[in-house]
Formats: structure tokens, sequence, C-alpha cells
């Protein structure tokens, strides 16, 4: 089984097409939060996760004094570059059951289940 990237929200904008059209002055220098809705390969349906990406330049400024800190890192804050990763990054994911690919997606991303027992 595999995991496979359903869609992606921006957290602080309404829509991936307002992101993708806002300016970004320094995108070598930036950071944000991002909804993934990421489900079985060719399934119906998705569990939501939270992630941070970066660029290099602003881990620091993202990382914010948070101990508990899971990021991904990005070379350029652009749309094109940030869902390419995030589609590549997601379908690396693979095991024999969804509950142990998010056990593996949880290294890097904030399940909307997190702290939870089920898995």
């Amino acid at each position: 089984m595999r995991a496979e990237l359903k869609h992606i929200d921006p957290n602080d904008y309404p829509g991936w097409d307002a992101f993708a059209s806002s300016e970004r002055p320094e995108p070598w220098d930036d950071f944000g939060w991002f909804t993934l809705y990421i489900g079985r390969d060719g399934g119906v349906g998705a569990d939501m996760f939270q992630v941070l990406l970066s660029t290099p330049a602003a881990v620091s400024r993202a990382k914010s004094g948070r101990a508990d800190f899971r990021v991904l890192i990005v070379d350029l804050f652009e749309p094109d570059v940030i869902a390419t990763k995030l589609r590549e990054y997601v379908s690396s994911f693979t095991a024999n059951s969804w509950h142990n690919i998010v056990k593996q997606l949880r290294r890097s991303m904030y399940w909307e289940y997190e702290g939870m027992e089920a898995c």
C-alpha cells in the first residue's frame, strides 16, 4: 500500500489558488503551514495532516522556540516547488497497512488524531 496526497490547503490563504497567485517577495526565505489530505493510493477518503514547510533560511523563525518541531524543507517557497515536493514525499511512503503509513507520516507531520492511542 502507498500513500497518496489527495489535496493541499495552505493555512494562511482561502485555498490553493489564492496562495498560488499571491506574491512572495523572498521565496528563498519563507515558511508556512499546510493541511494535507492523505489517503491510500487509488482509495477513497483521507486523513488530515498539518505540515510546516520552510526554506533553509527560514527554519530558525519557523521553529519559533517549539520543543516538538517537525518540518519539511523546500528550496523555494513557491507553489510549484511545494506541490511537487509534497506529492513526491507523500507517495514515497509504503507499508502493509494504513496504520503503518500513518506512523511514518507522523514523524514529519501532525496527524488529525495526534495524541490518540489508536495509532
